[in-house]
């Protein structure tokens, strides 16, 4: 019998950026010298920002390494074989103390063209929002390709975008191809495919740390825009008070997420692909097949492998639970 493998937790992986805040820290309970910390990379298999074991018998192992040794054991069969040792996701937490630019995300077809080996669609779900936060998702009315260029160049482009207030447990979905930004007070959890791909179309007139403004893509991103697509970004509606049933959040072709909230105890089944429970939240006890018990606390993320069969928790937390597609 093949021994037994998992739960994973994987060393946060910081970003400092110019819009980042100071919550991330205090929300997962770490210390770090670092300022402006935007983004939590809670599991990432990007270039140059693979995640770490944190821990346990196999600590000190990238992801990539970890997919090597364990294969269709840790991912799931139709995952390894589509995407080998390359993880499918990115999850992560956001902090943003003042907006981030707009901007939009490739498709899979347009990012193939460019050489990349997939586009970007991701979802939002809002942990807590600052009074008056808001979120830019999508166009609110028709717009051409040679309005969107002049709006961007001169600035009034915020005029062709919905606009949404936001409220804790918010849930947005954003398709590749769909023009967003995060507002400043928004503290998100965020799951993506697994890419870096941004085309930024403004920045509020920003300059970096060199004083010089960032880069625009307009050209890349009038490519990227499905200006078909209206008046599609409004919250998701979903039920706010199930307990112990996992609630869909958002299902596409890329992932599926639901909104678990946990009380006492609840016993998930994992099926062909692994699991990820991102807690944010309270704090609950995991155990896979009545074995490896591991503690899952407000602000940390865990990687079950799909050779699982039921993942109980117990305790009482709320969490995001996500698996591919």
């Amino acid at each position: 019998m093949a021994a037994k493998i998992g739960p994973y937790k994987f060393t946060p992986i910081l970003k400092q950026v110019l819009w980042g805040g100071d919550k991330i820290a205090a929300f997962k309970g770490m210390q770090t010298c670092q300022r402006q910390v935007g983004e939590s990379w809670e599991i990432s298999s990007i270039k140059g920002d693979i995640s770490v074991v944190a821990q346990g018998d196999e600590a000190g192992l990238t992801l990539e390494q970890l997919i090597d040794k364990h294969g269709a054991r840790l991912v799931g069969k139709t995952v390894f074989e589509q995407y080998g040792n390359r993880f499918p996701l990115l999850v992560k937490f956001i902090d943003a103390s003042s907006d981030l630019s707009i901007q939009v995300h490739p498709t899979d077809e347009m990012a193939l063209r460019h050489g990349e080996p997939n586009g970007k669609t991701e979802m939002w779900y809002v942990i807590n929002a600052e009074p008056d936060s808001t979120v830019i998702n999508g166009l609110k009315q028709p717009i051409s390709p040679a309005q969107f260029r002049k709006a961007a160049a001169d600035g009034t482009i915020t005029r062709h975008l919905a606009q949404h207030q936001t409220h804790a447990g918010d849930v947005f979905s954003l398709p590749a191809g769909q023009i967003h930004n995060i507002g400043a007070g928004n503290f998100i959890a965020e799951v993506q495919q697994a890419s870096v791909t941004t085309y930024r179309i403004y920045d509020w007139g920003r300059t970096d740390a060199n004083g010089k403004p960032r880069t625009l893509h307009t050209r890349l991103a009038a490519q990227a825009i499905d200006f078909n697509r209206v008046n599609n970004g409004h919250p998701i509606d979903y039920d706010r008070t199930a307990v112990n049933q996992p609630v869909t959040l958002v299902s596409n072709d890329k992932f599926h997420v639901s909104r678990l909230i946990v009380s006492e105890q609840f016993q998930m089944p994992v099926t062909d692909s692994f699991l990820i429970f991102m807690c944010l939240d309270g704090k609950a006890t995991l155990t896979l097949d009545q074995d490896n018990p591991t503690t899952l606390q407000c602000g940390e993320t865990v990687l079950i492998p799909a050779c699982a069969t039921t993942a109980t928790l117990q305790g009482n937390a709320t969490l995001l639970a996500v698996t591919p597609r």
